[in-house]
């Protein structure tokens, strides 16, 4: 498939198109070091036209009909690692049970892309301010990693060694699904970012609350998710984000405010990630939109999600 490359630049000598999962990973085996697993190529393709990429062989797993359902299954949404950000749009399943997703979908730019971008990608590339990611690590997802020994679910959260590298190797291993919890009756999650840079199309600063509401409207439990381009995403839950002082509820937005702050401030070059009023604007506007929805039940994804 020369086509792919420009003239000049062809590094790439095989593009194999897998038809289910044991086909790709025994593929992958049979070319140990050389082959890589692609979903849409989003990362891989424009690497391989700089004449970057390491792998010379490709594995195309976008066909695999398995990784393209999703399905609800012992109280998870359970999302096949090819379908991509314009499929989670027309899953009525998704808008139902998870209408978080279809914020972060909306906000991928441009319809190729997301014909082409997946939520296992988001977790392969490592990407430390993406809105997906993030999100899944809020929720408490978990991705299913498959290899020659097996398959194994493991937390989403865990899966980030630094900035861009992975424990996922798509030399050798392939993500087949994510599955998240099921949110039910007054919980609900939301996503806010700080709105990227002219020319930029990702966020300096990205936030994600999930939580759950007692019969008195106080909260049950919550898990904040927080990434920036520079960090390693980092989750919080409920405890120890009040920190002994969340009697109210302003007392634990103030708390939520400086646990992030510290944590940015750490490693930051001093950019607008470290603001602590863009700080405070993001991470409160998330957990402002996730209690709407939990009070109001709302199926109906934000539009206004930047």
């Amino acid at each position: 498939m020369v086509e792919l490359l420009p003239e000049g630049k062809r590094s790439l000598r095989d593009y194999y198109l897998a038809s289910s999962v044991e086909e790709a990973i025994a593929y992958l085996s049979a070319h140990s070091g050389e082959a890589q697993i692609i979903g849409g190529g989003t990362k891989m393709m424009p690497m391989m036209q700089r004449h970057q990429a390491l792998a010379t062989r490709i594995v195309d797993v976008s066909r695999i009909s398995a990784l393209k359902r999703v399905r609800v299954q012992d109280n998870y949404l359970v999302i096949g690692g090819a379908v991509t950000y314009a499929h989670i749009l027309k899953k009525d399943l998704i808008a139902t049970h998870m209408p978080v997703l279809l914020d972060i979908a909306q906000l991928v730019s441009g319809s190729p892309l997301r014909r082409e971008a997946t939520l296992a990608g988001s977790i392969v590339h490592a990407r430390g301010n993406s809105e997906g990611a993030i999100t899944l690590i809020a929720l408490g997802a978990e991705a299913e990693i498959a290899n020659l020994t097996g398959a194994q679910w493991m937390p989403i959260r865990a899966l980030f060694v630094r900035p861009g590298v992975s424990r996922v190797n798509s030399s050798a291993e392939i993500v087949t699904a994510v599955r998240i919890p099921l949110l039910e009756a007054r919980q609900a999650a939301a996503m806010a970012r700080r709105s990227p840079e002219e020319g930029n199309c990702y966020s300096s600063l990205i936030s994600a609350v999930a939580l759950g509401l007692k019969d008195d409207d106080s909260l049950d439990w919550l898990s904040m998710a927080v990434g920036a381009p520079t960090h390693v995403p980092r989750a919080w839950n409920l405890r120890e984000l009040a920190n002994g002082n969340g009697e109210t509820d302003a007392d634990l937005r103030e708390s939520v405010v400086e646990t992030v702050s510290s944590h940015l401030r750490n490693g930051s070059s001093g950019d607008a990630t470290s603001d602590r009023a863009q700080i405070s604007a993001i991470v409160l506007k998330a957990y402002e939109r996730a209690l709407r929805r939990a009070r109001t039940g709302s199926s109906a994804h934000i539009n206004s999600a930047p």
